[in-house]
């Protein structure tokens, strides 16, 4: 299926936490890993988050469009909890911080149907290769 550039912002966490030192300390925690790709480039956002949390996942998607310097018409993220308050297959429910934040964006989030990797095979596959 051919992407439009820059129309759609796919957003993920890995499966998988990280460890995070403190250069200073030495001490160790764990650490999600945030991944959002924009969909027709493949331009690549990833960063460390200290959780998947509403304020963590609000401002990990925040500084993903500070890196890409623009705004998708659409955010694509799957059913975390961070994101959607009532998962369901075909229509799930936005929570109200979310719906929020992409008003001020101007843009507009779908959540995709729930257990369909293929919705957003793009992003998945960069989890994958980070």
């Amino acid at each position: 299926m051919e992407q439009i550039m820059g129309e759609k912002l796919l957003i993920d966490y890995a499966r998988d936490r990280l460890l995070v030192t403190d250069r200073q300390t030495g001490a160790t925690r764990p650490a999600e890993l945030f991944i959002a790709l924009l969909a027709g480039s493949g331009y690549t956002y990833v960063e460390a988050s200290e959780n998947q949390q509403k304020a963590s996942f609000l401002n990990s998607v925040r500084r993903s469009l500070e890196f890409t310097r623009g705004v998708p018409k659409l955010i694509v993220t799957d059913n975390l909890r961070s994101a959607v308050t009532h998962a369901h297959r075909y229509e799930p429910e936005l929570n109200k911080d979310f719906k929020a934040f992409a008003l001020h964006y101007g843009t507009t989030v779908l959540a995709t149907r729930a257990r369909k990797p293929k919705d957003k095979a793009l992003v998945e596959n960069a989890v994958r290769l980070v």
